[in-house]
């Protein structure tokens, strides 16, 4: 099941990290952790991917008006692996729910895609506990 929501570009991308295509990710307490994606050769964000420990969430924000998608790629330490994909444009979040098991642990990364091919993707996080969102 997919959601859409209008996203706050600006001061998301701002608030959450400060870095190039390396940026570590930021925790919340809301057991939230997000990373973001920069342009290779502009001062600008151009994704946002997100895990949402309550309710095994990942959302794919696009930031920049650039004609590419945001895609969230991730994989988990028992052997799932999948992509949320951001076609909508710019402003806009997409949320992929999933149904993962709580005491494992995923790790996620953030691309642009552009003709079917990742570009400029961050690297993959650290292991995240699915169950709470935060560092593992």
């Amino acid at each position: 099941m997919r959601s859409i929501a209008r996203a706050a570009t600006a001061v998301g991308a701002a608030a959450l990290i400060v870095g190039g295509l390396s940026a570590a990710p930021a925790s919340a307490a809301d057991g939230r952790t997000c990373v973001s994606n920069q342009h290779p050769t502009l001062d600008v964000w151009t994704g946002r991917g997100c895990f949402v420990g309550n309710g095994d969430d990942i959302e794919a924000t696009d930031l920049y008006a650039d004609g590419q998608r945001t895609v969230v790629d991730w994989y988990t330490d028992y052997g799932r692996e999948g992509e949320c994909d951001n076609a909508l444009g710019t402003g806009w979040t997409v949320t992929c729910d999933y149904d993962m098991t709580e005491t494992g642990r995923i790790k996620f990364r953030v691309c642009a895609r552009s003709g079917g091919i990742n570009r400029d993707c961050t690297d993959w996080t650290g292991w995240i506990s699915i169950r709470t969102g935060e560092a593992a």
